[in-house]
């Protein structure tokens, strides 16, 4: 029991998720003036432009190092590069980080803010409550026992927060690390004398005629 309630008692677990939500301000912030459901197509195709600037690879290395690893910007950790790009394959890891970003950040907290509707409605339910609009779910009367179901709401919750926050951190690691050397893929800079070798063998073995 102390080694799952162990996340909860770190800093990182709730600056990851607060990561997650800073990625969907932006475009929430649209949703006040019209709730329309194209706002997210649109902020994901604006997203694709932005991950093209060599300079935003640094803006979202610094935050991904902050937050999700709780590292300072100058930490010598080579696991989040805080740099900006430097070729094609960095600024193509960071269009679909962004994208990623975005989809898993718009996810959780939806998923979280109804669960915490949720847990809130349950709550009342069994006081004899009435529940809020925009519930998860409708229990129909006041029973005692909706509280019962309170424990769960909370449990699915705390999942989906540490859940969420270790997947965007691998990822980060993953699209926001060091870039692959100029070597790759290796059999690019392969020596040609070495696949001759192979390809004819025979003419290293024919004996010499001596006269």
């Amino acid at each position: 029991m102390p080694r799952l309630l162990r996340p909860f008692g770190r800093t990182v677990t709730y600056t990851r998720l607060l990561h997650l939500f800073i990625a969907i301000v932006w475009p929430s912030l649209w949703l006040f003036v019209e709730e329309v459901w194209w706002i997210w197509a649109l902020a994901a195709v604006t997203l694709l432009p932005a991950g093209l600037i060599p300079a935003m690879r640094t803006v979202e290395g610094l935050q991904a190092r902050l937050l999700l690893t709780g590292q300072r910007h100058d930490s010598d950790s080579a696991g989040i590069v805080v740099a900006p790009s430097a070729s094609w394959s960095d600024r193509g890891r960071l269009v679909v980080w962004l994208l990623v970003r975005l989809l898993i950040g718009c996810a959780t907290s939806v998923f979280v803010a109804n669960l915490l509707i949720a847990a809130v409605d349950l709550g009342a339910a069994a006081l004899g409550g009435d529940a809020a609009s925009g519930e998860l779910f409708l229990l129909e009367g006041h029973e005692w026992w909706h509280v019962l179901l309170l424990p769960v709401v909370l449990v699915i919750m705390a999942a989906t927060v540490v859940g969420s926050g270790r997947l965007i951190t691998a990822l980060a690691h993953r699209l926001l690390g060091p870039s692959p050397p100029s070597g790759w893929p290796p059999w690019r800079n392969a020596p040609s004398s070495s696949w001759s070798a192979r390809v004819s063998p025979a003419s290293s073995t024919t004996p010499s005629v001596t006269r």
